[in-house]
Protein backbone atom coordinates (compact mmCIF):
# COMPACT_ATOMS: atom_id res chain seq x y z
CA UNK A 1 0.00 0.00 0.00
CA UNK A 2 2.10 2.69 1.69
CA UNK A 3 5.56 2.82 3.07
CA UNK A 4 4.16 6.29 4.72
CA UNK A 5 1.59 4.80 7.49
CA UNK A 6 3.73 5.36 9.75
CA UNK A 7 2.80 8.65 9.62
CA UNK A 8 -1.01 8.06 9.39
CA UNK A 9 -3.29 9.49 12.02
CA UNK A 10 -5.68 6.58 13.04
CA UNK A 11 -8.77 8.44 10.90
CA UNK A 12 -6.53 8.95 7.95
CA UNK A 13 -5.80 4.65 8.53
CA UNK A 14 -9.70 4.18 9.06
CA UNK A 15 -10.39 5.86 6.12
CA UNK A 16 -7.71 3.97 3.91
CA UNK A 17 -8.80 0.70 5.21
CA UNK A 18 -12.48 1.84 4.24
CA UNK A 19 -11.17 2.46 0.91
CA UNK A 20 -9.36 -1.04 0.70
CA UNK A 21 -12.61 -2.78 2.20
CA UNK A 22 -15.14 -1.16 -0.65
CA UNK A 23 -12.94 -1.95 -3.53
CA UNK A 24 -13.01 -5.92 -1.95
CA UNK A 25 -16.73 -6.00 -1.92
CA UNK A 26 -16.93 -4.54 -5.52
CA UNK A 27 -14.26 -6.48 -7.26
CA UNK A 28 -15.90 -9.79 -4.98
CA UNK A 29 -19.76 -9.75 -5.02
CA UNK A 30 -19.99 -8.29 -2.08
CA UNK A 31 -23.97 -7.59 -1.43
CA UNK A 32 -23.93 -5.74 1.95
CA UNK A 33 -22.80 -2.71 3.12
CA UNK A 34 -20.36 -2.06 5.24
CA UNK A 35 -20.71 -1.71 8.59
CA UNK A 36 -17.33 -0.94 10.20
CA UNK A 37 -13.47 -1.36 9.99
CA UNK A 38 -11.66 -2.21 13.57
CA UNK A 39 -7.83 -2.83 13.77
CA UNK A 40 -7.40 -5.99 14.87
CA UNK A 41 -6.59 -7.05 18.29
CA UNK A 42 -5.51 -10.62 17.78
CA UNK A 43 -2.58 -10.12 14.58
CA UNK A 44 -1.15 -7.16 15.68
CA UNK A 45 1.51 -5.66 14.12
CA UNK A 46 1.97 -2.09 14.72
CA UNK A 47 3.87 0.25 12.49
CA UNK A 48 4.43 3.04 15.08
CA UNK A 49 1.49 3.54 16.43
CA UNK A 50 -0.83 2.36 13.50
CA UNK A 51 -2.25 -0.64 13.08
CA UNK A 52 -1.32 -2.59 10.45
CA UNK A 53 -4.10 -5.59 10.55
CA UNK A 54 -7.42 -4.26 10.53
CA UNK A 55 -10.73 -6.02 10.33
CA UNK A 56 -13.71 -5.07 7.93
CA UNK A 57 -17.30 -5.95 8.69
CA UNK A 58 -20.00 -6.60 6.13
CA UNK A 59 -23.87 -7.60 5.99
CA UNK A 60 -23.88 -11.12 5.56
CA UNK A 61 -26.10 -11.27 2.16
CA UNK A 62 -26.94 -13.91 -0.53
CA UNK A 63 -29.38 -13.27 -2.81
CA UNK A 64 -30.79 -10.17 -0.78
CA UNK A 65 -31.00 -12.22 2.22
CA UNK A 66 -29.46 -11.22 4.93
CA UNK A 67 -27.88 -14.20 7.28
CA UNK A 68 -26.69 -13.86 10.77
CA UNK A 69 -23.15 -12.89 11.60
CA UNK A 70 -21.82 -10.25 9.70
CA UNK A 71 -18.94 -11.23 6.41
CA UNK A 72 -15.40 -10.87 8.27
CA UNK A 73 -12.14 -9.46 5.71
CA UNK A 74 -8.83 -9.33 7.03
CA UNK A 75 -7.19 -6.45 5.45
CA UNK A 76 -3.22 -5.90 5.53
CA UNK A 77 -2.57 -1.67 5.53
CA UNK A 78 0.99 -2.45 4.80
CA UNK A 79 0.45 -4.71 1.55
CA UNK A 80 -3.34 -3.57 0.72
CA UNK A 81 -4.12 -7.00 0.66
CA UNK A 82 -8.00 -8.54 1.64
CA UNK A 83 -8.87 -11.66 2.09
Amino acid sequence: MSNNIKKLSLAEAKAAVEDLAMRYAATHGVEGRLLDVRPDHIATDPLGKTPVHWIGLFESRLNGALFDGPLIVHINLRTGQTC
